[in-house]
């Protein structure tokens, strides 16, 4: 079965609301166990449920796949509106012109461009990329030392994602180590990531009045709010009715690298032999607005990484004042040369402000991996 774009686009109206509500420790334990099987209604040959994710706000169903022998995300909806919007953000990001903001045009690579169909009252959404693991499958192969090493050209490149996204006036509401995929096998020396979850995309493509802030309340944003549970920011849980989306972006950005260091993010999880138990979810939003209130974080601190430059990233984004917390696109240049040039692959001469970004055309002189045509 072809995939094919799905009939004339919706009208996507800016008072639209489709964020999601995170799933509870208790449900993603849950989810585990069972054994993953499509819905009757998914009738798709050749497609294979690897693993159900948490469903996203106004969306249906959610899962890791393979199809025709590629992994793969599909994503599912009955609201067309929300199918329009995803649609239309990955137009955007293929549009858009990454050399008008300083970036390689390899940046657009970076995004799982999914193709859709209409399968009974549904409309869903199909993302293929070549053989890969999740960045939280990369950094279990390896130890304190290997993930210092690695790293920094993998974070490099995904501040250059959010960065682009940003230019576009849109905002990835579900970064971490799951939705970041690693192609590790290349002949380049520079691991290449895929961002997947295009249904995560949030804003208004191109919009003259770009704003990405939401005045809401505490109950309604937890409610909306996509995110994995253990990657909310603390404003999450706070009495902030004005709450800026790129820098939850920037908080989740920090978590991610966290998880990778430590094998579970700051909050919501207690390490042990086996691996990390979650807590009880009350215990972590008080936790959360313990920490929005007092502006001080209380997780353990990273001891098992001595790459500085990636600590001091880790930190900066980690920042629990929504308020002081630097957008992606605001961060310190120098600081992101330091982290380039920390890693196993020295980029280029990074003298010039924007020129951090040049590390993306070191691995745009390879095939890229993820330039593809449309499942046949």
């Amino acid at each position: 079965m072809r995939f094919a774009l799905a009939g004339a686009l919706f009208a996507i109206t800016t008072a639209a609301l489709w964020h999601n509500s995170h799933a509870s420790p208790q449900r993603l334990v849950a989810r585990a166990d069972d054994a993953p099987r499509a819905p009757k209604w998914l009738d798709i040959p050749d497609l294979t449920i690897k693993k159900e994710l948490p469903l996203a706000y106004w969306y249906n169903y959610t899962a890791r796949v393979v199809y025709q022998g590629r992994d793969g995300l599909i994503a599912c909806t009955q609201r067309v509106e929300s199918f329009n919007r995803e649609i239309s953000a990955i137009e955007t990001i293929q549009a858009g012109d990454p050399k008008k903001y300083g970036m390689s045009p390899i940046v657009k690579h970076m995004f799982a461009k999914p193709v859709t169909k209409k399968i009974g009252g549904y409309f869903c959404t199909l993302s293929t990329w070549p053989r890969s693991v999740s960045l939280k499958e990369y950094m279990q192969q390896m130890n304190p030392k290997q993930k210092d090493k690695a790293l920094p050209a993998i974070i490099t490149q995904v501040v250059a994602a959010l960065r682009y996204l940003e230019s576009v006036s849109l905002v990835h509401e579900n970064i971490n180590t799951e939705n970041i995929m690693v192609r590790q096998d290349l002949a380049s020396s520079i691991p290449e990531i895929i961002i997947t979850s295009s249904y995560s995309l949030w804003g208004i493509p191109m919009s003259n009045d770009f704003s990405l802030f939401w005045v809401v309340t505490t109950e309604s944003r937890r409610e909306r709010f996509l995110c994995d549970y253990g990657y909310q920011p603390p404003e999450d849980y706070s009495k902030l009715r004005k709450v800026d989306m790129r820098q939850r972006s920037s908080w989740m950005l920090g978590a991610t690298i966290y998880d990778a260091l430590t094998g579970m993010p700051p909050y919501g999880f207690d390490s042990v032999v086996s691996g990390a138990v979650p807590w009880p979810l009350e215990t972590f939003e008080n936790v959360l607005a313990d920490v929005a209130t007092t502006g001080n974080n209380t997780f353990p601190p990273v001891e098992t990484s001595h790459n500085q430059p990636l600590l001091k990233l880790m930190e900066t984004l980690l920042d629990a004042n929504a308020i002081t917390r630097p957008t992606v696109s605001k961060l310190n240049a120098t600081l992101l040369e330091e982290l380039a040039k920390s890693g196993d692959t020295q980029p280029p001469n990074l003298s010039n402000p924007v020129s951090i970004w040049s590390l993306l055309k070191l691995a745009a002189t390879t095939v890229n991996p993820f330039a593809r045509s449309e499942p046949k």
